[in-house]
């Protein structure tokens, strides 16, 4: 498999791809006399439709979560001081499961298999670590780093881009920092405000908060399915974030005797099954529309596919 030993390669010469695809547009917005804020809005929605709403990977990806997390906990598996660790993890883990999901797919005869079946892993590897750049950008177009979202919209008012570097798209989260963004800043005699940042994440928590208040128990029970009894369909820190969406609850006869003879346990365990086909859509819609505005995709993905079940049997 001598071809992985190009995955630095790949991931730079894409990363300048998509660097010259943000670059080009945000010129083109700033043309049309676009305003910053709304610039940077249709940069992370274009981004989207162009780089993942098609994606074969994004549209399958329940199947590729390992992957995607073999990808991105690399660090964790094997020494840097001895292997490329990347490159052992696209070696080992990322084939084997590849091999599995090819298998499962043809199989099951699994919407695309036909694709799946004639996909070579040279060919794989190229785009599973492409989409994994494509999800990092696309979670920092969705201001997952506030500070170089902040860097961005100064390069668009100053329509120069000399800083705009791809490491702001390849590199890990911790290394783009507030220090290095200041300098960009002091760079070109602006001052970069730490409190404008902290204010919006502070906003961010209200409108959180505001949320939080409008689910009924029933909507918590559907969110509380999602997040323990879906396997590994949501990730982890998605379903953290699910549990900290749903607060506080009422219901404790949990704690009354055992869990199969608890009502909250047995509705929590059927999740959108304990409702009649009339109530399912309605939950599905009315969660959908409330955390429309967060970033929990997997679940909003899952809740879509749970009302194409529910209309399709009635």
């Amino acid at each position: 498999m001598e071809y992985l030993k190009e995955h630095k390669n790949i991931i730079k010469k894409e990363a300048n791809s998509v660097k010259k695809f943000i670059i080009t547009f945000l010129q083109n917005e700033d043309e049309k006399g676009r305003n910053t804020d709304r610039a940077v809005s249709d940069l992370a929605d274009l981004f989207y439709q162009e780089y993942l709403s098609s994606n074969l990977i994004e549209k399958h990806k329940e199947y590729f979560k390992k992957i995607i997390n073999d990808l991105r906990f690399h660090s964790y598996n094997y020494d840097p001081k001895k292997v490329d660790r990347i490159l052992k993890t696209l070696e080992n883990e990322v084939y084997g499961n590849f091999m599995e999901i090819k298998e499962t797919f043809s199989k099951h005869k699994i919407e695309d298999y036909e694709i799946f079946e004639k996909l070579t892993y040279e060919s794989f590897f190229s785009q599973i670590l492409k989409y994994t750049l494509y999800q990092k950008v696309n979670a920092r177009l969705e201001n997952s780093i506030p500070h170089l979202i902040e860097a961005i919209k100064l390069f668009y008012e100053l329509n120069n881009y000399t800083d705009f570097s791809t490491t702001f798209l390849i590199d890990e989260s911790e290394k783009i920092t507030v220090l290095k963004i200041n300098n960009i800043f002091k760079k070109y005699g602006r001052k970069f405000d730490l409190k404008k940042i902290t204010h919006k994440s502070s906003n961010e928590k209200s409108i959180i908060d505001k949320i939080k208040s409008t689910f009924d128990e029933n909507e918590k029970i559907i969110l509380l399915n999602l997040a323990f009894f879906q396997g590994d369909t949501i990730e982890k820190t998605e379903k953290l974030k699910l549990i900290l969406l749903i607060g506080e609850l009422t219901d404790y006869s949990l704690f009354e005797g055992l869990a199969k003879n608890s009502t909250f346990y047995k509705k929590v365990a059927s999740g959108i099954d304990h409702y009649g086909k009339k109530n399912q859509e309605v939950y599905l819609d009315s969660i959908l529309l409330k955390i429309e505005t967060l970033e929990l995709n997997i679940t909003k993905g899952f809740l879509r596919k749970l009302k194409s079940i529910s209309i399709g049997t009635k």
